[in-house]
């Protein structure tokens, strides 16, 4: 899996968009994790050996964070000492699952 923050110079005003690409049978797939605002101060951050991703609790007051199982390949977008967001593949959906994991 790879990952690419972009920003194409005709997306200057309009922000930058975050796409991951898997190697299938068929070839390669890309996959479009996150578009917005161009934000200073934005990091992205790949990791290859976290097996679970905790959400963080500001989705629900009243449950904990639910933990989720990972192939272990997960990207974190954040803002230091902000919102972080963590990506990952769901294999039984066939789809990238974003958790936020920061507030």
């Amino acid at each position: 899996m790879a990952a690419v923050l972009l920003q194409a110079a005709e997306m200057r005003d309009e922000g930058r968009e975050l796409i991951a690409i898997l190697r299938e049978k068929e070839g390669l797939k890309a996959f479009l994790l996150w578009s917005g605002p161009a934000a200073n101060g934005l990091h992205l951050q790949c990791d290859f050996a976290q097996r679970e991703v905790k959400e963080t609790m500001a989705a629900s007051a009243e449950t904990p964070g639910r933990v989720h199982k990972t192939n272990g390949s997960v990207i974190h977008l954040y803002k230091p000492e902000s919102s972080r967001f963590s990506f990952f593949w769901d294999k039984s959906k066939s789809r990238f699952k974003d958790v936020s994991t920061a507030d």
